[in-house]
């Protein structure tokens, strides 16, 4: 991949360092007024006498006006292909090489990193339990019953007949005389006179009040809006743009060749010849060595350069100008109109209804009157008295009194006991074992993988440039002033 790109490069130098000379050929030359399109074939034959384009007989006074129509020149490009009848400038169809980048896939190595399962022995200590059995005195605590005597109070209840004096509440009935008042009703007749409303209907006249409308024509003034319409000047902005010449600098890149010497380390194989130590016989054994060899190849360094670039500048202003819309306007104009208003007026108007009148009318009645009197009478009545009544009695009270007493429990005690017994005691000890394990180990893997790279590439194209021509009629005698180039003759020359 590097080998390629090298030699694109260097390929890239070659195409530049030769646009470089032709360009210099072209500024040296100009001077004279020709640009020769390329080196001509052939060295152009001498001149013979009184012939001023080197032919024994010119078909043309003086070659067709340039003076460069021999075999030597017609055919390299001067007459027929890069000059015309006249001084000024012609088209010329060149071919030019630029750099161009473009990308391309290819394989490169990528390391990654693969993990494996690898099975290893190893060693380790493992505690393994061991039951042993071992003699051990213990203590017991058995439960003991025996008989304690201990001492405790009584109390003891003592009777002892009392006589007391209770006093009874005895229920006791008798008669006693009472007055109470008792309302006794009296009803007496009365007379009385009322008075009641009788309805009587009659007939009874009435006014009342009619609204009855009136209808006047009125005559009133309407304001009516009338749209109207006129010309109106108005003001507006526009935008104008305004083309204005910038000079700015542009940084371009132009690819300079240099030459970079590379060492890098080559692999041959030389025949050495050696005895063989089994048979004793001579035999050629090509061996292998290694040397550093020198390569030299072309880098592109990209050179920036500042010209001066004049480009139009578009920028915009906004100008006033004026002109005339059509508006409408709402005009209001007065006109009589004749109306009819509507007025109510109060008429009375005098009508019979029917009345319902309540007419008092006294009567004379008689009714019971009841009134009540309090008269006082005598009575008996029942009473009970609650008399008290005292009698002794005998009661029993009883006493108690604290009396010390013997007595025995059965108490429980935890005697201490030694025996032996027989216990499994466990005893780890440390045992190495042998096992075997599996690890991961990362291996690194190479593998080849497509990826897209950029390269430089010169690629030819094709342009039209405008270069000077020879003008018309011939100059002077003196023809072209350069060495290497024949003299046209006398009146043969060119724009020189």
């Amino acid at each position: 991949m590097k080998k390629a790109l090298w030699a694109c490069m260097a390929l890239a130098g070659v195409l530049v360092a030769g646009e470089v000379a032709v360009g210099f050929f072209h500024k040296h030359h100009k001077k004279s007024g020709f640009t020769p399109v390329s080196a001509p074939a052939a060295a152009p034959a001498p001149a013979a006498a009184g012939d001023c384009c080197g032919s024994a007989a010119p078909a043309a006074p003086c070659c067709g006006g340039n003076g460069w129509a021999n075999a030597g020149w017609a055919g390299a490009g001067y007459a027929g292909a890069g000059y015309a009848d006249g001084c000024g400038t012609v088209a010329q169809t060149v071919t030019q090489y630029r750099a161009e980048w473009r990308t391309r896939t290819v394989q490169r190595p990528v390391s990654r990193v693969v993990t494996r399962e690898v099975s290893e022995p190893y060693t380790y200590t493992e505690c393994v339990a061991t039951t042993v059995p071992t003699q051990q005195t213990v203590t017991e605590y058995v439960p003991t019953t025996k008989q304690v005597p201990y001492t405790y109070t009584e109390c003891v209840p003592t009777v002892t007949p009392q006589k007391q004096t209770t006093y009874d509440y005895v229920p006791t009935t008798k008669q006693v005389p009472y007055t109470y008042m008792e309302c006794v009703p009296v009803t007496t007749p009365q007379k009385s006179i009322v008075t009641e409303n009788v309805p009587t209907m009659k007939t009874v006249p009435y006014t009342y009040m009619v609204s009855v409308p009136v209808v006047t024509p009125t005559t009133q003034t309407v304001n009516e809006y009338v749209p109207v319409t006129k010309q109106v000047p108005y003001t507006y902005q526009v935008c104008v743009p305004v083309t204005t010449p910038v000079t700015r600098n542009v940084t371009r890149y132009q690819m300079v060749p240099r030459q970079v010497v590379n060492y890098r380390t080559v692999c041959r194989q030389v025949p050495t010849c050696e005895i063989d130590p089994c048979t004793g016989c001579p035999r050629t054994v090509c061996r292998t060595v290694s040397e550093q060899v020198a390569e030299c190849s072309t880098v592109m360094d990209c050179v920036p350069t500042t010209h001066a670039v004049t480009e139009n500048v578009t920028t915009y202003s906004y100008q006033t100008q004026t002109a005339t819309r059509t508006v409408t306007e709402m005009v209001c104009q007065p006109r009589q109109v004749t109306v009819n208003v509507t007025t109510y007026r109060q008429e009375p108007r005098t009508e019979n209804r029917t009345v319902c009148e309540y007419v008092p009318t006294q009567r004379e009645v008689v009714t019971n009157v009841t009134t009540y009197q309090n008269v006082q009478k005598q009575g008996v009545r029942t009473v009970t008295e609650m008399v008290c009544t005292p009698r002794e009695i005998t009661v029993n009270v009883t006493t108690y009194q604290n009396v010390q007493k013997q007595g025995t429990q059965t108490v429980t005690e935890m005697v201490p006991t030694q025996k032996t017994v027989t216990v499994n005691t466990v005893q780890y000890n440390n045992v190495t074992k042998t096992g075997t394990r599996t690890r991961l180990v990362c291996d690194t893997v190479t593998e080849m993988v497509n990826t897209t790279e950029s390269y430089c590439e010169t690629v030819p194209y094709t342009t039209t440039i405008m270069v000077p021509a020879p003008a018309n009629p011939c100059g002077p005698t003196g023809g072209y002033p350069h060495a290497g180039y024949p003299h046209a003759g006398s009146g043969c020359g060119g724009c020189w």
